[in-house]
Protein backbone atom coordinates (compact mmCIF):
# COMPACT_ATOMS: atom_id res chain seq x y z
CA UNK A 1 0.00 0.00 0.00
CA UNK A 2 3.15 2.23 0.91
CA UNK A 3 6.48 2.72 0.68
CA UNK A 4 8.99 3.96 3.10
CA UNK A 5 12.26 5.21 1.59
CA UNK A 6 15.16 5.05 4.16
CA UNK A 7 18.67 6.51 3.81
CA UNK A 8 21.83 5.10 3.25
CA UNK A 9 22.52 4.78 7.04
CA UNK A 10 19.55 2.36 7.85
CA UNK A 11 20.05 0.44 4.67
CA UNK A 12 23.54 -0.31 6.19
CA UNK A 13 21.98 -0.93 9.63
CA UNK A 14 19.10 -3.10 7.85
CA UNK A 15 21.01 -5.37 5.93
CA UNK A 16 23.90 -5.62 8.82
CA UNK A 17 24.70 -8.81 11.15
CA UNK A 18 22.30 -7.56 13.98
CA UNK A 19 18.06 -7.20 13.51
CA UNK A 20 17.52 -3.90 14.02
CA UNK A 21 14.01 -2.18 13.74
CA UNK A 22 13.15 0.62 11.00
CA UNK A 23 13.42 3.67 13.32
CA UNK A 24 11.75 7.08 11.85
CA UNK A 25 15.50 9.15 12.04
CA UNK A 26 16.73 7.10 9.04
CA UNK A 27 13.54 7.45 7.15
CA UNK A 28 13.49 10.11 3.88
CA UNK A 29 10.04 10.06 2.37
CA UNK A 30 6.65 7.94 2.88
CA UNK A 31 4.93 7.37 -0.45
CA UNK A 32 1.83 6.43 -0.38
CA UNK A 33 -1.53 6.22 1.86
CA UNK A 34 -1.34 3.37 4.43
CA UNK A 35 -2.75 2.69 7.68
CA UNK A 36 -1.04 1.19 10.83
CA UNK A 37 -0.49 -2.34 10.27
CA UNK A 38 -0.48 -2.72 6.28
CA UNK A 39 2.29 -3.67 4.83
CA UNK A 40 4.81 -1.37 3.53
CA UNK A 41 7.83 -1.40 1.16
CA UNK A 42 11.24 -0.23 2.37
CA UNK A 43 13.51 1.43 -0.30
CA UNK A 44 17.11 2.44 -0.01
CA UNK A 45 18.46 5.03 -1.31
CA UNK A 46 19.06 3.79 -4.95
CA UNK A 47 15.65 2.65 -5.47
CA UNK A 48 15.90 -0.52 -4.96
CA UNK A 49 13.54 -2.62 -2.65
CA UNK A 50 15.26 -3.90 0.89
CA UNK A 51 11.84 -6.07 2.05
CA UNK A 52 8.71 -5.36 3.78
CA UNK A 53 7.41 -4.78 7.12
CA UNK A 54 4.13 -4.20 9.09
CA UNK A 55 4.02 -0.24 9.77
CA UNK A 56 3.64 0.67 13.18
CA UNK A 57 1.70 3.84 12.08
CA UNK A 58 -0.56 5.27 9.65
CA UNK A 59 0.82 7.36 6.35
CA UNK A 60 0.70 10.63 8.43
CA UNK A 61 2.09 10.39 11.21
CA UNK A 62 5.10 8.40 9.70
CA UNK A 63 5.10 11.61 7.90
CA UNK A 64 5.31 13.58 10.99
CA UNK A 65 7.83 11.94 12.58
CA UNK A 66 10.07 11.70 9.59
CA UNK A 67 13.75 12.01 10.52
CA UNK A 68 12.80 12.43 14.15
CA UNK A 69 15.15 10.76 17.03
CA UNK A 70 13.47 9.15 20.50
CA UNK A 71 10.74 7.72 18.34
CA UNK A 72 9.08 3.91 18.24
CA UNK A 73 9.74 2.18 15.56
CA UNK A 74 7.96 2.91 11.81
CA UNK A 75 8.60 -1.03 11.35
CA UNK A 76 9.64 -3.19 14.12
CA UNK A 77 12.39 -5.93 13.34
CA UNK A 78 9.81 -9.03 14.57
CA UNK A 79 7.60 -7.68 11.74
CA UNK A 80 10.17 -7.31 8.78
CA UNK A 81 11.02 -9.12 6.27
CA UNK A 82 14.29 -8.38 4.18
CA UNK A 83 15.20 -9.62 0.88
Amino acid sequence: KGEIHINENAAKALTGEKAVSLLPVGALKIVGDFEKDDIVKIVDPTGKSLGIGKAQYDSIKATEILGKKNQKPLIHCDYMYLE
